[in-house]
């Protein structure tokens, strides 16, 4: 199958309404972390594609994605608010899990998601981790 075709997802009545309670909570989150930082973050709809990629050829992969699912939109906006609050310093992904915090299974792959929509890129720096090895360093488009 095409990467760039989207397979069309059917979203039952439950899953609207926890998406819409999950819309209203984010919003509050972006408010309260805009009057916290004092900066003014430019969030789009992130609910584009509802479905979180999962390896096909892993069953655990994809109860995790259905399991995620309801909550990978909030997920990329809290990853997106926090890269937007870095500014140009931008974070590497070890910085945004040990920050905001977020496990490196769930930040990760959201952060892709962001690079693949045109939301987030590289700032082209990297920096060492604590590992000593490099890691990119991701801003906010």
């Amino acid at each position: 199958m095409d990467a760039t075709k989207k397979k069309a997802v059917t979203v039952a009545p439950d899953t609207a309404s926890k998406r819409i309670k999950l819309s209203r909570q984010f919003s509050a989150k972006r408010s309260r972390m805009e009057a916290l930082h004092g900066i003014h973050c430019h969030i789009p709809d992130l609910f584009g594609d509802p479905a979180p990629p999962y390896q096909r050829h892993s069953a655990t992969s994809r109860r995790a994605a259905e399991r995620i699912a309801p909550m990978a939109h909030t997920k990329r906006g809290e990853v997106l608010a926090f890269l937007a609050s870095c500014g140009p310093n931008g974070a590497t992904d070890e910085e945004m899990q040990r920050r905001m915090p977020m496990p490196a299974n769930t930040q990760r792959p959201r952060r892709i998601e962001l690079v693949a929509d045109g939301f987030v890129k590289s700032s082209g720096k990297t920096r060492i981790t604590r590992s000593g090895d490099y890691a990119v360093v991701w801003v906010a488009c």
